[in-house]
């Protein structure tokens, strides 16, 4: 068995409850995804897109409850099986706000978080202490959305964000692990968006995946991504279209993308995916049997 992406998604029964899948793509299976899924029960619930990342000791999973806090639970490597197999620690409050999707990359031996404040644009972030976070720190840089923190092996980390509305174009900065801060001034990045983009580090690439912006005259609903070496390349259009965005997993240099479908017939979207391939092309885009949601699934 290769590496099986594990998923979080909030269910589109009315209830805001989660379900979350760890059996993924099988090595021998390329394109197919096991149809196994796993509800959360009815204490976990989310009212924004959840996020997941793999980090040192496991899989974490952080969400924005009716509350408004970003809670957080753990999968270890180890867990004590229960029914499933499995064991996610129970939720913890990170004592942080927000009315957006938080986000999660793991660096440096660190776990980060980062997410909007709850009553202004500002983005805040802060990072992990294994026993909780550190202090919360507040940017001068403001988003309409949640903004996307990824990391590659080599490559540092980023992060990205949509701009508080009227601008709509995409933004980045670079983390600076000596001063344990962001580095210089954001950069601008040629993309715009409606919605908060996603990042993904490879062994030594990030990758930045997001929707169109939506202007008085047209909204463009299709997915755009590009890749950062020595500097962003060029945007290029995705095969997929999506209005609430999508999200990127890697594992080595192979990208996952997932995200839900432009016009739901029933008002909730039908997850897709796709994955790029050894030439780094992406192969066709494919539903994940009937998983539907509210929001744009978690991935890692």
């Amino acid at each position: 068995m290769g590496y099986t992406p594990a998923m979080l998604w909030v269910h589109n029964d009315g209830t805001n409850t989660m379900r979350w899948s760890r059996t993924g793509v099988v090595t021998d299976r390329p394109d197919t995804w096991s149809d196994q899924e796993i509800s959360w029960g009815a204490e976990r619930r989310a009212v924004t897109a959840p996020a997941l990342t793999r980090h040192i000791d496991g899989l974490y999973a952080a969400w924005v409850g009716p509350d408004h806090y970003i809670h957080t639970s753990r999968l270890g490597d180890s867990p004590i099986a229960d029914q499933h197999g499995t064991v996610w620690s129970a939720p913890r409050n990170s004592g942080f706000q927000t009315a957006q999707n938080p986000t999660l990359a793991s660096y440096d031996n660190h776990l980060f978080l980062a997410w909007k404040d709850k009553t202004e644009g500002t983005i805040h972030w802060a990072r992990g202490t294994g026993a909780g976070w550190e202090a919360q720190v507040a940017t001068p840089w403001r988003t309409s959305h949640g903004p996307a923190l990824g990391a590659a092996l080599f490559g540092g980390m980023v992060m990205a964000w949509k701009g508080q509305s009227p601008d709509n174009q995409l933004h980045w900065i670079q983390y600076n692990p000596r001063i344990g801060w962001f580095d210089g001034q954001p950069r601008r990045y040629e993309g715009w968006s409606a919605a908060a983009p996603a990042l993904v580090g490879t062994w030594g690439h990030i990758y930045m995946a997001w929707r169109g912006q939506t202007t008085a005259d047209h909204d463009d609903t299709r997915l755009w991504w590009s890749r950062y070496d020595a500097g962003w390349a060029p945007q290029r259009p995705l095969d997929g279209w999506s209005v609430t965005g999508p999200e990127l997993a890697a594992d080595g240099d192979t990208v996952y993308l997932v995200y839900t479908e432009q016009t739901p017939s029933d008002g909730h979207g039908q997850l897709y995916w796709t994955r790029t391939t050894t030439s780094g092309d992406w192969v066709g885009h494919q539903a994940l049997g009937n998983r539907k949601t509210y929001f744009t699934p978690a991935i890692a």
